[in-house]
């Protein structure tokens, strides 16, 4: 009662901790621990999703010796046979020459680019210090391919946790404890929930008018519509001086005539931005003209 200002920060920060922690629990530990909730997901969803873009099967040959004759000879015969009958031919006495596989997608080296086509192989580089020369050469191009779950599971993690927390938004907007009414002025109440029990609901016309989308509140934005109301409460305390000021500026962008701003107890307009809102509570603003 002596400080409302500061027990409603702390209550502020109660309540984002509580929303962080359950938001923790069944969206983002799940999404990681639940491989079987994933792999389901993956192949009911995302299967054709992700895909390789064109690839070329790639060997690369490394000879052990700087002979430039011996160099000449190893690439004119692969030039014509496969990596193992190569290595079967030059390899007799000793291992003098080795061959690595790799796939390598287009446009991700450079030595490739303007080789893409099976057979293609690459200028030699010799290396005088070690007395080593290497090439490549394409075997195969690959048409573009689906990854596994393995070669796409950051994106497909970040896809089931998108799935899941809409689930769980779902199953949140539904009923509320029939307490927190108490809140609510009873005309209001009466008009625009219904009880039963224990809990209530609120009312299908209020609940169509509701959208819950992501925003990256820094990058452009999707929206071209103004607001009568914006809430933005405990975000830009994260933020530096500039980002707040540059934020504001767009929130202000967005609302009506005479719209209302909220932001959190522990955050402030900046001088900048003071001349398009105007205080009409601790954390209320109105646009101004």
């Amino acid at each position: 009662k002596k400080y409302p200002e500061f027990k409603a920060l702390m209550r502020e920060y109660e309540e984002g901790m509580l929303l962080f922690d359950a938001a923790k629990q069944e969206v983002w530990d799940r999404a990681n621990s639940d491989s079987v909730g994933l792999e389901q997901y993956f192949n009911q969803n995302l299967k054709t999703k992700y895909l390789w873009d064109e690839r070329a099967r790639v060997s690369i040959y490394t000879l052990k010796s700087d002979d430039p004759a011996l160099l000449t000879k190893v690439r004119e015969y692969a030039a014509k046979k496969p990596a193992a009958e190569v290595l079967k031919k030059f390899n007799k006495k000793e291992e003098v020459l080795t061959v690595l596989e790799k796939t390598y997608e287009k446009g991700k080296n450079k030595d490739l680019n303007d080789l893409w086509k099976a057979g293609s192989m690459t200028a030699p580089k010799t290396d005088t210090g070690t007395k080593t020369a290497n090439f490549m050469k394409v075997e195969a191009i690959v048409a573009p391919t689906p990854k596994t779950l393995n070669e796409a599971r950051g994106y497909a993690v970040a896809d089931y946790q998108d799935f899941l927390e809409k689930q769980w938004v779902e199953k949140l907007r539904g009923q509320y404890p029939v307490t927190t009414l108490k809140d609510i002025p009873g005309p209001l109440a009466n008009l625009w929930t219904a009880t039963s029990g224990s809990s209530f609901t609120i009312d299908k016309r209020i609940r169509d008018l509701v959208r819950f989308r992501r925003l990256n509140l820094l990058d452009p934005w999707p929206i071209k519509q103004q607001f009568d109301v914006i809430f933005c409460r405990n975000v830009m305390i994260y933020f530096d001086e500039p980002t707040k000021e540059t934020l504001l500026h767009r929130l202000t962008d967005h609302l009506a005539r005479d719209g209302i701003l909220y932001i959190g107890h522990s955050e402030r307009v900046p001088p900048s931005v003071a001349d398009r809102l105007a205080p009409v509570g601790q954390t209320t603003f109105r646009k101004i003209g």
